[in-house]
């Protein structure tokens, strides 16, 4: 009987371990800041990637799909953390309309985050 109960009570305290390494080990991404206007500097943050995977991050505004980072989009090598930076801008007016984006980090092993992006966008007087 102690037995049983020893091995029920290291389930019910492991699950829950198991449970949070995994979900530390989903990608994440973060842009910071998180809102700006059409041609303001961003930096993307991204972990969780597999260690040397190719990663590209874009948005999709009027619906056009824009891989942020360099004028080519990336692909970017995660770092032997599985980690990335990218630095960035929000893209040009004419593209870029006020409202809330999702941007998306994919990897070419099979890695994907989202992450927010507003862009302000001052109302001409």
């Amino acid at each position: 009987m102690k037995r049983m109960m020893i091995i029920v009570l290291a389930v019910i305290l492991l699950v829950p371990v198991v449970g949070l390494s995994e979900e530390l080990r989903a990608p994440s991404l973060r842009v910071i800041p998180f809102s700006g206007k059409p041609g303001d500097k961003i930096a993307l943050y991204g972990a969780g990637f597999a260690p040397g995977e190719e990663v590209r991050v874009g948005v999709t505004m009027s619906g056009l799909t824009i891989y942020l980072g360099t004028s080519k989009g990336g692909p970017f090598k995660a770092n032997e953390m599985g980690a990335i930076k990218i630095p960035a801008q929000i893209p040009d007016a004419y593209v870029a309309e006020a409202g809330l984006y999702t941007v998306s980090a994919m990897g070419n092993k099979g890695s994907f985050a989202t992450y927010p992006l507003e862009v302000v966008v001052e109302k001409k007087k």
